[in-house]
């Protein structure tokens, strides 16, 4: 079965709110979901099988949120260490790896 690739793209967000809504608007999220990094971590390990999540511009967000996504991608690097069809790809300069597939 082929992964099915959602792009979370994070260029000049400058809440955490707005990052959510991106999260949001790049997942099939459930009605239920709690719009938080609890949350999230809920939702990738319980729908997240087969999926191929690629984040970008984690490093052109405003320095207000930069611990908000350094804590998103470590929640990303997390499930993906538990689901075994995770995938997580980094996109942009940052000092992240490109991909936290653990099958790899």
């Amino acid at each position: 079965m082929e992964d099915t690739e959602y792009i979370i793209d994070l260029e000049g967000a400058g809440s955490e709110e707005e990052i959510q809504e991106r999260i949001e608007e790049a997942l099939p999220l459930p009605e239920y979901y709690g719009e938080n990094l609890d949350a999230l971590y809920d939702v990738l390990t319980e729908y997240g099988n087969g999926w191929h999540v690629i984040i970008l511009n984690t490093d052109d967000v405003d320095d207000e949120v930069r611990q908000y996504v350094d804590d998103m991608i470590g929640v990303f690097e997390d499930a993906s260490a538990v689901v075994d069809d995770l995938s997580v790809e980094i996109q942009d300069n940052s000092e992240y790896d490109d991909d936290f597939d653990e099958d790899e």
